[in-house]
């Protein structure tokens, strides 16, 4: 993400414009804090989400405790 543009990057656009304008992809990001060589936190994040078809974002996943 490091070549993104600075407004594109999750973490800058928190800050930049709030935690509301972001979207569940892009805090999971922010958690994730980074990637691998070939996918981006972003990327992972996105891919956790639709892992778990949506549960994410709705509060409905469990840790299976």
């Amino acid at each position: 993400m490091k070549q993104w543009p600075v407004d594109d990057r999750p973490r800058e656009k928190c800050i930049q414009q709030g935690a509301e304008t972001l979207s569940h992809a892009e805090l999971l990001a922010i958690l994730l804090r980074s990637g691998t060589k070939r996918y981006s936190a972003l990327d992972i994040a996105k891919q956790l989400l639709a892992d778990n078809d949506g549960l994410l974002q709705h509060g409905m996943m469990t840790t299976g405790a």
